[in-house]
């Protein structure tokens, strides 16, 4: 009697703050609730939401999408239900949005067709979306720019119109609250939804500038969320000087943080030319144009995320190597022979893991489901399924790892999925 009367208590604090936050939140196309939700449709809603601009501060309405796939199921008396993932989207390369069922026809597309075939109790999905940058003669590609960890400064984003009637534009005048925001909008879900709060993950995949807000998030939010996991490493992408004993700056003399505790961090770093290169180094950004410096490699994030997790078991593969380069710098020279890396805390569980496939851009989605098989409608004729557990030996650039089983995932995502499961707070 006295564990219903406090789940009952506790639904209607969960159905008082829904009330309340209702009128700040609005979806266009369908019902976010508990009860009779709209599945199988991402449901496009907005927050009104207080940003850094010129005082007073002000409000804009900030959007995100929310996929609620239909094995679906809300907490209850007794039985298991849905967590949520938080996907930062960071749309660019012409993309609409990473949260639809389009063919993998692009880097990062697939999650929702993957989680339509997750057995109940399937997390929901919650799509942050940034605001956006203007498209320039430096700029031809804007997309979704985060106010993220040595980026306050560098975005012109377009002009939106706030509360107090007037519009603002450029990086003089707005300042988004990104962090703040996202965090709002994945709380206002899983109330709504009565989702799960020991399953929280905060995931993106391929572009940096989402990866580093990510990363960002789960550092400053280990109460809230119990992973990350990101596809590509963005760690030190803008000028960032220091270490975890001297503390991280940006090259405006920011502070970058360490992680306010442990988290289960996932890192899948591929072998390319921009800033996800797994061992750092300089050169000019594909997509911005503008030359950067990263003297960080993986192993420096491993660093970081083990600050705080203080792991004292490891496990390397093959047991030849205990970390992924061995200098800064692109190439093969600068990598070595290390394939994945596990480092847990046996007292807390706190686990850093990190896996390294070859060549790793394309379209690693476009791959299998939970269940193993081909994902239905969700792989684009001209890019078949990719097992990743395959390395050709003709080809050294093929994707692929040798140390990935059934266990793991044939796939990318599940990969992810699994390390997100794994990762759930008991």
């Amino acid at each position: 009697m006295k564990r219903i009367i406090i789940f009952l208590i506790g639904l209607l604090s969960v159905v008082a703050f829904v009330r309340v936050a209702t009128a700040q939140v609005k979806c266009s196309n369908g019902v976010l609730g508990s009860i009779n939700p709209t599945k199988g449709v991402l449901l496009k809603c907005t927050l009104s939401h207080q940003e850094f601009l010129p005082a007073p501060p002000v409000t804009l309405p900030r959007s995100f999408g929310v996929y609620i796939p239909r094995n679906y199921v809300p907490c209850g008396l007794g039985q298991s239900c849905s967590g949520t993932i938080l996907k930062i989207q960071g749309t660019t390369h012409g993309i609409a949005g990473d949260c639809n069922h389009a063919p993998a026809g692009v880097e990062n597309k697939g999650w929702l067709a993957f989680l339509d075939m997750v057995p109940a109790p399937a997390p929901v999905m919650v799509c942050p979306e940034g605001l956006f940058d203007q498209k320039t003669a430096d700029m031809p590609d804007p997309g979704e720019r985060w106010n993220v960890w040595g980026y306050n400064n560098s975005w012109n984003w377009r002009p939106v119109k706030a509360s107090d009637g007037l519009t603002y534009a450029g990086n003089l005048q707005i300042n988004p609250n990104d962090d703040d925001f996202v965090v709002r909008a994945l709380r206002f879900v899983q109330a709504a939804l009565q989702t799960d709060p020991k399953y929280s993950v905060v995931t993106n995949d391929w572009y940096f500038m989402g990866n580093l807000m990510a990363y960002e998030i789960a550092a400053q939010h280990p109460d809230i969320f119990n992973a990350v996991t990101v596809f590509n490493d963005p760690f030190g992408s803008p000028d960032w000087t220091g270490d975890t004993e001297d503390g991280y700056s940006d090259d405006d003399e920011n502070s970058i943080p360490l992680p306010e505790g442990p988290i289960n961090v996932l890192i899948i770093a591929g072998l390319n030319s921009s800033e996800q290169s797994i061992c750092g180094g300089s050169g000019v950004h594909p997509a911005m144009g503008s030359t950067y410096n990263r003297p960080y490699t993986v192993d420096d994030t491993i660093a970081y995320w083990n600050s705080a997790n203080s792991p004292d078991t490891f496990l390397y593969q093959p047991s030849t190597a205990t970390k992924f380069c061995n200098f800064v710098g692109h190439g093969t020279n600068a990598v070595t022979p290390l394939w994945r890396y596990v480092a847990t805390n046996s007292e807390t569980g706190a686990t850093t893991e990190v896996w390294k496939l070859w060549y790793s851009r394309g379209t690693p989605f476009c791959s299998f489901g939970p269940d193993g098989n081909v994902v239905p409608n969700m792989c684009a004729a001209t890019n078949p399924p990719i097992d990743w557990r395959l390395v050709s030996t003709v080809k050294p650039q093929a994707p692929g790892n040798p140390y990935a089983d059934s266990v793991l995932g044939d796939s990318l995502l599940q990969i992810e999925f699994n390390f997100m499961n794994r990762s759930i707070r008991q």
